[in-house]
């Protein structure tokens, strides 16, 4: 009888579904309309609302080309996308209406809209990117430094834009050694693997800044050579707070749409492999298949066999090997190839 109960219990695990690509599409959009009165400015608050909301769901989920397809549609077409519309906040006088509205819009409508089009999107999200925010300052370079003002900037900029959370290395839980300047400058493997692994980010981005005379450069490298990006950029202006969160948000878009283009080619290349995990405990194994599931890129856990303290199970995912292998590693797991299969586990068991 506790058999079938705990059979039960997994096969509710591995049919949950997602919640991430529901709550893609809740868009909040700020409002502020004047007109001939406050009704006529609310309806026309609302109309540009729903417009809006598309266009800022549309920029995280395709291409610029795919945005700008479908902001050619009128506010009618648009309509057809929304399901409701609710009111967070709202002030309103004589003749303006300034409000937080949330819209919802019709996840199937708007996805068979796109396919119709041929207008490729991701609803892959929750992907995690640490950030090392690196300042050149009077000839030293700072990261954990209270006066790095260049990790100020990127701690007070918002933190995800609905598909990437992006994680700001602050120095807590991490040993003297991690904190070396100079082995973070050098691509060391080791430390970078690490800090991933402590923050449990999916990838690892050093971003260097150094004002010169013309602005303020950003270097921005990912180390890890899985499909990595190394550009520059400058910002005009000095380095001053604000400035340095101008960089930072442009840094953010930059990381962002690769991650974007990265999802948009790689969606429909699914991949499958045998994995086989040793665990006397179905706890374990039901803690190991949530971790898996809430993980990008995994598109599906189906067990084959159960027995013996082992479990024999399928895995399909989205992307190259390598870039799924270091997903798995910044969560605390590795793969260790044997006879036609893979054995995963702990990294430090």
């Amino acid at each position: 009888m506790v058999t079938r109960i705990w059979l039960l219990v997994l096969l509710c695990c591995i049919m949950t579904p997602k919640a991430f690509a529901d709550s893609l599409y809740d868009v909040d959009v700020l409002v502020d309309v004047v007109d001939k009165n406050a009704a006529q400015a609310r309806e026309k608050a609302f109309i540009a609302a729903n417009r809006q909301g598309l266009i800022n769901l549309l920029k995280k989920i395709t291409t610029e080309d795919g945005v700008h397809q479908v902001a050619e549609l009128n506010d009618n077409q648009i309509q057809n996308f929304v399901k409701d519309i609710s009111i967070v906040s709202e002030k309103v006088s004589d003749i303006r209406y300034v409000a937080e509205l949330k819209v919802r819009f019709n996840g199937s409508v708007l996805r068979k809209y796109l396919r119709e089009k041929n207008i490729v999107f991701t609803e892959e999200g929750g992907f995690k990117v640490l950030i090392l925010p690196l300042l050149q300052n009077n000839g030293q370079i700072l990261w954990n430094e209270p006066e790095n003002v260049w990790r100020e900037a990127w701690n007070s900029t918002v933190a995800s834009d609905g598909l990437v959370e992006f994680i700001v290395a602050d120095g807590s839980d991490i040993s003297p050694e991690m904190l070396n300047v100079g082995k973070v400058l050098e691509f060391d493997a080791l430390t970078l693997e690490q800090l991933a692994q402590i923050y449990k980010a999916d990838e690892l981005y050093i971003v260097y800044a150094s004002p010169d005379a013309n602005g303020v450069q950003v270097k921005i490298f990912a180390p890890s050579g899985k499909g990595g990006i190394e550009q520059t950029i400058l910002v005009e202006g000095d380095a001053s707070l604000d400035n340095l969160k101008i960089s930072a948000q442009k840094v953010k878009a930059i990381i962002s749409e690769r991650i974007k283009k990265y999802n948009l080619e790689e969606d429909n290349k699914q991949y499958e492999m045998l994995v086989l995990y040793q665990s006397n405990s179905l706890e374990n194994w039901l803690n190991l298949q949530k971790k898996l599931r809430s993980m990008p890129y995994v598109k599906s856990v189906k067990e084959d066999a159960m027995g013996a303290g082992r479990v024999q199970f399928r895995i399909r995912y989205v992307g190259n090997f390598e870039r799924f292998e270091q997903l798995l590693y910044s969560r605390g797991l590795r793969l260790l190839p044997y006879d036609g299969f893979y054995v995963i586990s702990k990294v430090r068991e």
